[in-house]
């Protein structure tokens, strides 16, 4: 045993030290109290060994796998590298087919462009023939339709139907300029709300005449009629003592005027006339704004007329009262001017109040003469001046 001990490696010192306190025990008879626990520490040490060669064996079939398992990634590698080789000339093929299926496609695209464009006069011709106070949108998506056809005809004049096309087309065009300005016309006095002069308060913003007026309306009066300043500075005294009194009476009751609007025409109706307008102006058509002119200066003069027969005939309405309503009607004339008309309504407007302000100013000349006729009559007779001066405008 002591031999045995004496051989025994480093590691292995705790067997060695078993061995010698067996040899002591047989030996001298001796008892050693630590020999227990060191049989306990040599079994738990023999019990890892056979847990590290149990672990050293199972990490050796493991090691197998895992170069089993390398082999065959390295295999597959190889393959895919192989399949790429084969797939990459028909992955070449097939970009070049999708390039020319691509380029059918817009080839098809584009003949069907061509022939809706050659084709846009008989799908158009109908809407148009019927006019615009069918569908309005419907008649304007075929407006542009035809427009956007010739544009397109005129920049590819190579096609050999282009010019027979364009012709086709241009007479539709020119038929729907025409139907769309005799609508505009017709829209002008159409799309007019009805307004009662007679049920107009307030004192209008611009109370003279020529506040209320631009000068453009001045120039077509001065052109056609002879200068009226007595009607006019007796139109003003009238119209500036009202606003006097105005003002004095809403001062004393603490209270600002509040005017109700004069709307003249609804906004969709202005909406849609802007809509037809801005396809004449495309074209340089400015036939819409002497009709304006036309159109709205007629009702400007009915309305007028009515008011004078009510002043006439005594309908409960003073005179001063009908002018501050007149002028209150012609600033609600001027914003839907502005509205409808674009940058271009001075002129339009001008010419539009023109002759319902000189119908105002005749009348008014007309009242004076009357009434100093009447005043000359009293004078000569010895009386009547009180009268006469009561008939004054």
């Amino acid at each position: 045993a002591e031999a045995a001990a004496a051989n025994v490696a480093v590691p292995d010192a705790l067997v060695a030290l078993e061995l010698r306190k067996q040899l002591n025990l047989r030996e001298y008879g001796t008892h050693d109290p630590t020999l227990s626990e060191h049989a306990r520490l040599l079994a738990d040490i023999q019990r890892g060994r056979l847990r590290v060669a149990a672990l050293e064996a199972q990490l050796a079939a493991a090691q197998g796998h895992v170069d089993a398992v390398v082999n065959i990634l390295s295999n597959f590698d190889s393959r895919i590298s192989t399949l790429q080789k084969a797939i990459g000339p028909l992955h070449k093929k097939t970009n070049k087919l999708k390039t020319v299926h691509g380029n059918i496609d817009s080839a098809l695209a584009s003949i069907d462009e061509i022939l809706a464009t050659f084709d846009a006069a008989n799908q158009v011709e109908a809407t148009i023939k019927l006019g615009p106070r069918g569908n309005a949108e419907e008649y304007l998506e075929a407006f542009d339709t035809v427009t956007n056809a010739i544009a397109y005809l005129r920049e590819h004049k190579s096609f050999k139907s282009a010019k027979a096309a364009v012709d086709r087309l241009q007479l539709l065009l020119e038929r729907a300029l025409k139907d769309c300005e005799a609508y505009v016309r017709d829209c002008f006095s159409k799309y007019s709300n009805s307004v009662d002069l007679k049920l107009v308060r307030g004192v209008a913003a611009n109370n003279t005449l020529e506040e209320a007026t631009i000068e453009s309306a001045r120039k077509a009066i001065r052109g056609k009629h002879k200068s009226r300043s007595s009607a006019t500075g007796a139109i003003n005294s009238k119209l500036q003592k009202a606003k006097r009194k105005a003002e004095n009476d809403g001062s004393d009751a603490g209270e600002e005027q509040v005017l109700e609007p004069i709307v003249l025409m609804e906004e969709r109706r202005v909406k849609e006339l802007k809509a037809w307008i801005s396809h004449l102006n495309d074209y340089n058509r400015d036939q819409y704004l002497s009709d304006y002119a036309d159109q709205r200066g007629k009702i400007q003069i009915e309305l007028l007329k009515k008011v004078m027969r009510d002043l006439r005939y005594g309908k409960q309405l003073r005179y001063v009262d009908s002018l501050n309503a007149f002028l209150r009607l012609l600033e609600a004339e001027k914003e839907l001017a502005k509205s409808v008309l674009g940058d271009q309504w001075q002129e339009a407007y001008g010419e539009a109040i023109a002759p319902a302000i000189f119908f105002l100013l005749e009348s008014a000349e007309q009242k004076i003469k009357t009434a100093r006729s009447k005043k000359d009559k009293g004078d000569s007779g010895g009386g009547g001046a009180a009268a006469a001066a009561a008939t004054a405008p």
